[in-house]
């Protein structure tokens, strides 16, 4: 594995962000996406890219205005779980997550046709 992690659509809740499009850019300029299955899991192997660390991330949706940037770069790893955990806090920014407002809608169930690179 050489990236792999979920996003969620909102901070508080287990809905998948599926569909999103995960857009990387490494230290040389190098740039890869993957898009969010159904799981809201996006999954990059070695075989595809191997990236210089640290990574910039931004993180697309068709239901967004405009793509979320991350708020900090991947410097350790490439597993989001490695410093994202459900709660933020002094050791972990919290989950990736695309939507701040909770009151904003649920995005439609994909049905069976979800696809994505997770």
């Amino acid at each position: 594995m050489s990236v792999a992690g979920t996003v969620y659509q909102k901070r508080d809740r287990d809905i998948p962000a599926w569909g999103a499009v995960v857009r990387l850019t490494d230290a040389s300029g190098g740039r890869f996406e993957s898009r969010a299955n159904c799981a809201g899991n996006f999954y990059i192997t070695v075989g595809d890219w191997e990236p210089v660390f640290p990574l910039v991330v931004e993180v697309d949706h068709a239901d967004l205005p405009a793509p979320v940037p991350m708020e900090s770069h991947i410097g350790r790893e490439g597993a989001c779980a490695g410093c994202h955990v459900v709660d933020s806090g002094p050791g972990s920014p919290g989950r990736v997550f695309l939507l701040d407002d909770p009151a904003s809608p649920d995005w439609a169930d994909p049905g069976p046709q979800c696809g994505g690179d997770g």
